[in-house]
This record gives C-alpha cells, sequence and structure tokens, in this order.
C-alpha cells in the first residue's frame, strides 16, 4: 500500500484478516495495525527503491508465512471481524431509527 495518503485503509485490514503480509507506508492508522518487521513492513513514502527492497525481502525470505501469521493474529486481537462491524451497523442503524 505505497499510499501518501489514507485514514484507515479496507484493503490492509483485509489482507491483514486473510494472514497476507502487508507492505505500507505509514499513514493514517496504518502503525496502529503493521509493526514493523513484525507483522509487515513499513517503507519510505516516495521511495521506489525502498519500495522494491521490500518486496524482493519478502518475497525472498521466509518472513512472509510468519508476516502473514502475525497479521492475522493482529486482526483477531483487535477484535474485528464481518460479524462485529455488521452487529456495530445495525446498532447505528437502530440508534438513528
Amino acid at each position: 500500500m505505497p499510499s501518501l495518503a489514507e485514514g484507515m485503509s479496507n484493503a490492509v485490514l483485509e489482507s491483514m484478516s486473510c494472514a497476507i503480509p502487508v507492505i505500507s507506508t505509514d499513514v493514517g492508522d496504518i502503525k496502529e495495525f503493521i509493526k514493523d518487521n513484525y507483522n509487515g513492513l513499513i517503507i519510505n513514502k516516495k521511495d521506489p527503491e525502498d519500495i522494491a527492497k521490500k518486496v524482493e525481502y519478502l518475497l525472498n525470505s521466509k518472513k512472509s508465512d510468519i508476516f502473514g501469521k502475525r497479521a492475522r493474529e493482529t486482526i483477531i486481537k483487535k477484535g474485528l471481524s464481518w460479524e462485529k462491524s455488521a452487529a456495530d451497523y445495525i446498532k447505528i442503524y437502530n440508534k438513528v431509527i
């Protein structure tokens, strides 16, 4: 996710939920979920060489599976799920109605 500006990317959360390691810039709430070199990688903004280096590292090391597993655990620990999201929306709708 080499973005220059984000709030909290659903693509990042969905990838992490599927145990897919994420490489992202430090924008929005990313650091609340990605811990660099633990469950994903943080890249420097506007630095294509850093992006390439981190992608290559992830592809050529055994960290991909480890980071993916840790990413999934992060999402579970934070209590994020489609069921919880749906329940939260229902609560909001019920308050509005």
